[in-house]
């Protein structure tokens, strides 16, 4: 009996130790992503235009509070949002899990277009292992 007990514990120890090491490389895949994202985005100032030519252009937008008798006197901040325009051949605006490769090959951003593709295919390969590893242990038990 105490021999099975060791057993698996040895197994749920080698388990954990293949999950940590599953999240070290999603975390590492996720960080590249929002690496290379940063080199796509080019943020904008209050006029909305932008200083150079990318694929995700941010600006930020003060939204209005509904309160009229409020005023900014007693400490409270306007609200603040990133509002993203995208280049009209940018695909994969609604998650990074639809990102593909540019076809406009003359765009001075597409070789970088390209790795954030990649990196978006990385990270939702390393994120599908992570989530899937306990559902693929239990089945096999």
């Amino acid at each position: 009996m105490f021999a099975t007990i060791v057993q698996k514990w040895n197994a749920f120890k080698a388990d954990w130790k293949e999950y940590q090491r599953l999240r070290r490389v999603a975390a590492r895949a996720w960080r590249k992503l929002d690496r290379v994202r940063g080199k796509i985005t080019v943020f904008c100032g209050r006029d909305g235009v932008a200083k150079e030519k990318r694929c995700i252009k941010t600006k930020f937008v003060e939204v209005p509070h509904f309160n009229p008798m409020d005023d900014f006197g007693n400490g409270r901040m306007p609200a603040i949002v990133a509002s993203n325009s995208y280049c009209p051949y940018f695909r994969g605006k609604e998650s990074d899990a639809e990102v593909v490769e540019c076809g406009q090959t003359d765009c001075p951003c597409h070789a970088t277009n390209c790795e954030y593709a990649n990196a978006a295919k990385e990270y939702e390969a390393a994120a599908a292992r992570r989530r899937s590893f306990w559902g693929d242990k239990s089945k096999t038990k």
